[in-house]
């Protein structure tokens, strides 16, 4: 015969336990507060905790590809603008945006090359309340692979204290050609 108050003593530590473990994050409170070296992106696959989104003046979507050494990102042109942005907590999100505090770091590192050399595309970071009003890095890619640094602080629009979208890749000033170009990592270091 199964004891009742024996399932309910296990029950009621178990509900106690899952309390202690609490693992919801607010709105109000960091997913991750980054105080040294953190690898985001290794071999063109992100960690865990964070997701990429795609967007264009077209809606089209199919302009990303992965394999085991790289992120593509195959901008097609002949659009007004688009833009491939890594999100923190997962897939991006309209309201009650995750973010992470990187304000104890200074830098952004990218590597990255261009399909031919020439490419252009611009680097920006968002915080969890910004509406496309962030300071954006022009920056000219080489055929080689190489590491582009940005210091954070030139990131002026953006609080680094509620970091939602780090990085994004947007194509505008070259929107009437197609451009090609491979993300292998992406770090954000003291």
């Amino acid at each position: 015969m199964i004891n009742n108050k024996l399932i309910i003593a296990v029950i009621m530590a178990f509900h106690l336990s899952l309390e202690s473990c609490e693992t919801f994050v607010g709105p109000d409170e960091p997913n991750m507060v980054i105080k040294d070296n953190f690898v985001l992106m290794s071999d063109g696959k992100l960690v865990p905790g964070f997701g990429m989104g795609l967007n264009d003046g077209a809606k089209k979507r199919d302009w990303i590809r992965g394999d085991s050494t790289s992120l593509k990102i195959l901008y097609p042109g002949g659009l007004e603008w688009g833009g491939v942005f890594i999100t923190v907590g997962g897939d991006p999100v309209d309201r009650l945006k995750p973010w992470i505090d990187i304000s104890a770091c200074s830098e952004l590192s990218v590597v990255m090359k261009g399909e031919t050399g020439g490419e252009e595309v611009f680097i920006g970071i968002k915080d969890k309340d910004d509406e496309n009003s962030e300071t954006r890095k022009y920056v000219i890619l080489t055929d080689d692979w190489k590491v582009y640094q940005f210091s954070l602080s030139e990131f002026n629009t953006c609080s680094l204290s509620q970091v939602y979208v780090i990085p994004e890749f947007i194509f505008h000033s070259c929107a009437d050609t197609a451009v090609s170009i491979e993300v292998k990592s992406i770090t954000i270091s003291k």
